[in-house]
């Protein structure tokens, strides 16, 4: 196990300053990224766009035109949606019910889908999608329809045949924005129009949706709108979701606590729900259909009884998401499998074949093979496409540049480490690979700490204080992390507990903070209790336990090694 410091411990700072010191923000932002106000907002003038994309979503309409709104098939896609649907029923409700349709992709596809847009429509509305897509805007123009884009992805340029709103095209200067983050300044903007204050309502789906979308969260006009929007949850479908993960977020929604318990759900509906169970979840979203009455599909429920369709909407998801994982662990072992046979994890960049796969959980696949081998890795069908999933290294931080480089990849589409691609030579892909990343040692990862500290050192003071920023952590300002040296475990300070459920072993130091290791097991409890002595060197992060309205604080181990073993300890 190898870790080493972030940057080196600066005396003059507190544990709190480094922290921040180590995430490159400047001790003067410190108090506005923890306590972030109105001030950091930037006004929606500065995209490029905004006032012709109003204006044309006005004139339609006042003409009560038919309207297309495409829900991208992610939970940043659903989110921006959701948002822009409930922000012009709350203006235009007799408009929307009336004139506004939207449709859901039937897979992990993306972009406007031509053949869904009759030829009664006069508008094309795209969040968090198409910027791309030339073409479609082209054909759609000829037509005489018009299409607003309201979206974050990079393209070449900006097309010529729609009205482009994208915080990466222009000079708007907070890039960290997802579509949603898009979609809720569009709505700001209406705000000063209408002079109604309904965007505010909305933060809690721009929050949702950033989260989801694994947007970097340092900037401070997108710590404001999740700092705002997860302390004031509206939307039906966000809440009951919340209800539902209630025992895992029993300190407060926090942005990784979104990121681990609550846009799993989302994405999983979007990859494997049928497309009447997206429909059920993207309503519970929307305000006016949320809390309508609709037959009720619990098992044993008696016929003719109703419940609420954001309840129904919610035990849906939870479903979908066992199925998926169940789906997903079936088709791992295969491509784990794999890999054995072929000794393919001796290749810099790991690629396997599954044809016969889902194309939906390909990435889901991807992302669990790269956490198991610390590789890059690409799960592909036999025709070369299918997903990719990077390392956030800094030697290897830009999977998709990378793949662009080659002559071997016809496209890249996504993100720098989780995106789509098609590879036309995969066998002289991966050889092209193994010389070009010949020097990287992805095997041997070192662990990025804030903190060495020996165990005499540790205390629950600095872990308290450590802990008040757990409604900061997300990407870009993640968990600080530390490596705790010289722990001395003994058959007196070391348990197994939950041992034929969940093992976990609990260690005490000898200044009373408790280091948890979840899933452990009796052998690994026998490896370390003995009647000597057992040093440990351990890597971890910070956590707060409540119990009988006793606060204590922890050490949730991420690895350690043994550094020395005593037939004796006295």
């Amino acid at each position: 196990m190898k870790y080493q410091l972030i940057k080196e411990r600066n005396p003059l700072l507190s544990p709190i300053e480094q922290i921040f010191y180590n995430r490159g923000i400047s001790l003067q932002e410190i108090q506005n990224f923890i306590n972030p106000t109105e001030n950091s907002l930037v006004t929606p003038l500065k995209f490029d766009n905004i006032l012709e994309g109003f204006k044309i979503l006005l004139k339609h309409i006042k003409n009560w035109d038919k309207t297309y709104l495409q829900v991208d098939c992610d939970a940043d896609g659903m989110t921006s949606a959701a948002i822009l649907i409930n922000y012009l029923h709350r203006r235009f409700p007799i408009w929307v019910d009336n004139c506004l349709s939207y449709h859901f992709h039937k897979g992990k596809e993306h972009g406007i889908e031509l053949n869904e847009v009759s030829d009664d429509i006069k508008l094309v509305i795209a969040p968090d999608a198409s910027s791309n897509e030339f073409d479609i805007h082209k054909q759609l123009y000829d037509k005489g329809v018009d299409v607003l884009i309201l979206d974050h992805h990079k393209a070449e340029e900006v097309s010529q045949w729609a009205c482009v709103i994208n915080n990466q095209l222009c000079d708007y200067p907070n890039k960290t924005l997802s579509g949603a983050g898009v979609v809720y300044k569009f709505c700001a903007f209406m705000d000063n129009y209408f002079e109604v204050p309904y965007a505010q309502d909305f933060l809690d789906l721009a929050s949702l949706g950033i989260i989801a979308d694994v947007m970097n969260l340092t900037n401070l006009e997108t710590r404001y709108i999740i700092s705002k929007g997860l302390s004031n949850i509206q939307n039906p479908f966000f809440k009951e979701m919340v209800h539902m993960q209630s025992y895992n977020l029993q300190d407060g929604v926090t942005p990784s606590g979104v990121g681990w318990y609550i846009s799993p759900y989302i994405n999983a509906m979007m990859r494997s729900g049928t497309q009447e169970e997206k429909k059920l979840m993207f309503e519970a979203m929307l305000e006016s259909k949320a809390y309508t009455n609709i037959p009720s599909t619990k098992r044993g429920a008696p016929i003719g009884e109703e419940e609420l369709l954001v309840e129904q909407a919610v035990r849906v998801a939870s479903r979908v998401k066992d199925r998926q994982n169940k789906e997903r662990d079936k088709f791992y072992k295969e491509v784990a499998q794999t890999i054995a046979d072929k000794n393919l994890n001796k290749d810099q960049i790991i690629v396997v074949a599954l044809d016969d796969c889902n194309e939906n959980l390909r990435g889901l696949i991807a992302n669990k093979v790269m956490g198991d081998f610390h590789k890059p890795t690409m799960i592909l069908d036999d025709n070369g496409m299918g997903s990719a999933r990077g390392i956030s290294e800094p030697q290897f931080d830009d999977f998709r540049g990378y793949c662009l480089s080659s002559e071997y990849v016809n496209w890249a589409e996504g993100h720098n480490n989780a995106f789509g691609v098609s590879v036309n030579n995969v066998s002289a892909f991966v050889e092209e690979a193994n010389e070009a990343l010949k020097d990287v040692d992805f095997d041997s990862s070192t662990y990025k700490v804030d903190f060495i500290i020996d165990e005499s050192d540790l205390d629950s003071s600095l872990l308290s204080e450590v802990s008040k920023l757990d409604k900061c952590w997300g990407n870009g300002f993640e968990e600080a992390t530390f490596a705790i040296e010289g722990i001395n475990v003994t058959s007196n300070n070391i348990q197994l507990m939950s041992p034929d459920k969940h093992p976990t072993l609990k260690i005490i130091t000898r200044n009373g903070v408790q280091i948890i290791k979840f899933k452990s097991s009796e052998e690994e409890y026998e490896s370390l209790c003995s009647d000597g002595c057992v040093t440990i060197n351990i890597v971890g992060t910070c956590a707060k336990n409540v119990w009988n309205n006793r606060v204590s604080y922890q050490i949730l181990v991420q690895d350690y090694e043994v550094v020395d073993r005593q037939e004796y300890y006295f």
